[in-house]
């Protein structure tokens, strides 16, 4: 469920197999990022992984 929600509002194509995984991480910290950004009008961006 939140791999579909993550990948519907943020365009990430990450696998939905409801077993959360390493990339499952990785969108969702990209996710909460892009709020932080959007809530407070930031541009902070991290590298998470390669």
């Amino acid at each position: 469920m939140i791999q579909s929600t993550v990948n519907s509002r943020y365009g990430y194509q990450i696998a939905v197999d409801n077993i959360p995984g390493p990339e499952t991480f990785k969108a969702l910290l990209k996710a909460y990022q892009t709020e932080l950004n959007n809530q407070f009008n930031a541009n902070c961006r991290w590298h998470i992984g390669t």
